[in-house]
C-alpha cells in the first residue's frame, strides 16, 4: 500500500475488504475510515488495526490532538481535569472500555499513550468532528485509523458466566452466524445510538437466535452480522470459559452500510414454539409513544425452568428495562418447559421515571393449553385477564409514589380453566 491506501467511509457506503484467501496479504498500513451521522449519542466503536502499528488514540481520533476546528474528521475526548489528552474537561469520561473481569467500564485517562487497538472496542461519546464542544450542535463527522489491517484468524476469550464486548477486528461486515461458538451463548447485545432511551443517547438492543436468524428482541427485525468499526456484547454460558473464533471466511463481501445504520431485514421471525412476548411503550418529551423495552418467553418441556444456556441475561440501560427474574438472574430471554397450572413469571421493572406505560402481551401458539393467564398488578391491588390467543394492553402510571416503580410489580400466573357444563340445550 506504502501506506496510502484509504478505504473511505461517507453517509451512503463504507469500503470493506473482501476474504484473504490463502497466498494472498497485505503489506503496508490502511487508513480506515467510519463514517458518524449527526447524533449526539454513545458509541460502541471497534479499532481495526493491529496492535503492532497501531497509533494512539490521540493521533487517530482526536486527529493528532491540535486543531478543534471543522473539518469534517475526528471528535473531541473529554474527561476530568486530573486526565491526560482531553479537549474538554467533563466529569464523566467519554471514552471508555468493558472489563468483564470487574463487570465495570474503564475510563481511558490517557488519550496520548492509550493505544486504539484494543480487542473489545470502545464506548465513546461522540459529538461530531473536533469542533463540536461538549455544548454544540451534533454534525456528522468521520473517525479514521491508519495502521496494518487485521487478516486471518482471530480469538476472542471470554470468562465463564461473563459478558464481554468484542470489537470486529476486520474492516468488512462479519456473519455472526458462522463465526465459531465455544460455551457462548447464542445472542447479542448492538448498541444502537438511534434508540431514545430515557436520555436521548442510545441504548443496547438484544438480538437472539432462533435456530434461522438473530431476532431482535423486542421487534423481531433479523440482524445476522456486525458492521465494520463496530463492537457488541457477547457472554459465555457459564459451562466454562468461552472463545468466539472468526476466520476469513466469515467476512461478507462488497460495501457495508454505515456503522450507525443498522443493517436489519424488516421480517418478523415465523413463530411455531409456544410464546410470550412483553412490549413496554411508554413516551417521549413531546408525547410521541416509543417501544422502551421488552421481554420473551419460549414454552417446551426440552427447556428447563433454571437458568441455562438456554437463557439470555439482560443488560440494564439507563433508561426504562423490563425483564425477567429468574432467582438472581435478570433475564431478557426466558425458555422454560411447557406451562402449568401455578406457574409464576415474575416481571421485574427498573429504571422507570414518572410517566405513562404500557404492556403489550402478545401470546403466540398458547391457545390451546387448557390454562388462562392473570396479570396482577401489586400497587393498585387488581388482576387483570390476559387472554392467549390475541394481543392484551395493560395502562399503568409510575407516579411519585414510590411503591408505584417497585421492581416486582407485575407478575403473571397461570391457572386451569374451569370446564363447562351445559345446563340445558334448547
Amino acid at each position: 500500500t506504502n501506506d496510502n491506501l484509504t478505504l473511505l467511509s461517507r453517509d451512503t457506503a463504507t469500503a470493506s475488504f473482501g476474504t484473504m484467501i490463502s497466498g494472498n496479504s497485505i503489506t503496508g498500513k490502511v487508513t480506515i475510515e467510519r463514517f458518524l451521522p449527526a447524533k449526539l449519542s454513545w458509541r460502541l466503536l471497534a479499532a481495526p488495526v493491529a496492535n503492532a502499528t497501531s497509533p494512539t488514540v490521540t493521533a487517530a481520533w482526536r486527529e493528532g490532538g491540535a486543531s478543534l476546528a471543522g473539518n469534517g474528521y475526528g471528535t473531541r475526548i473529554t474527561g476530568p481535569a486530573s486526565f491526560v489528552g482531553v479537549d474538554e474537561f467533563t466529569q464523566r469520561a467519554s471514552m471508555k472500555y468493558y472489563d468483564p473481569i470487574t463487570n465495570t467500564y474503564v475510563n481511558v485517562t490517557n488519550s496520548n499513550t492509550s493505544l486504539i487497538s484494543n480487542t473489545q472496542g470502545y464506548y465513546v461519546f461522540i459529538r461530531g468532528d473536533r469542533s463540536v464542544a461538549i455544548s454544540g450542535t451534533a454534525i456528522p463527522t468521520i473517525l479514521r485509523i491508519k495502521g496494518d489491517v487485521v487478516t486471518g484468524t482471530q480469538i476472542v476469550n471470554i470468562p465463564a458466566g461473563k459478558f464481554a464486548t468484542f470489537g470486529n477486528p476486520y474492516p468488512s461486515n462479519l456473519n455472526l452466524k458462522t463465526a465459531t461458538k465455544t460455551n457462548i451463548s447464542n445472542t447479542y447485545y448492538a448498541w444502537n445510538p438511534n434508540s431514545p432511551g430515557s436520555y436521548n443517547v442510545g441504548a443496547f438492543e438484544n438480538y437472539t437466535f432462533n435456530g434461522t436468524d438473530y431476532v431482535k428482541i423486542p421487534g423481531g427485525t433479523i440482524r445476522n452480522s456486525i458492521q465494520s468499526g463496530e463492537a457488541i456484547f457477547i457472554q459465555s454460558n457459564g459451562i466454562g470459559a468461552g472463545t468466539f473464533t472468526m476466520n476469513e471466511t466469515d467476512k461478507t463481501g462488497g460495501f457495508t452500510t454505515p456503522v450507525s445504520k443498522s443493517p436489519t431485514t424488516n421480517a418478523k421471525a415465523d413463530v411455531t414454539t409456544p410464546t410470550l412476548e412483553i412490549n413496554m411503550y411508554t413516551k417521549n418529551l413531546d408525547n410521541s409513544i416509543y417501544l422502551a423495552d421488552g421481554i420473551l418467553l419460549n414454552f417446551n418441556d426440552e427447556y428447563s425452568n433454571a437458568v441455562d444456556n438456554n437463557d439470555v441475561r439482560k443488560i440494564l440501560n439507563a433508561g426504562d428495562n423490563i425483564s425477567l427474574k429468574n432467582g438472581n438472574a435478570n433475564l431478557i430471554v426466558e425458555r422454560r418447559s411447557a406451562l402449568k397450572v401455578t406457574d409464576t413469571i415474575k416481571l421485574n421493572l427498573s429504571n422507570t421515571r414518572v410517566n405513562s406505560y404500557r404492556f403489550e402481551i402478545n401470546p403466540s401458539v398458547l391457545n390451546n393449553i387448557g390454562l388462562k393467564a392473570i396479570l396482577h398488578d401489586k400497587f393498585f391491588g387488581n388482576q387483570t385477564s390476559v387472554s392467549l390467543s390475541e394481543i392484551t394492553n395493560y395502562n399503568f402510571n409510575i407516579t411519585s409514589d414510590g411503591a408505584s416503580k417497585a421492581a416486582d410489580r407485575f407478575m403473571i400466573t397461570f391457572l386451569k380453566v374451569s370446564p363447562v357444563r351445559f345446563i340445558k340445550i334448547m
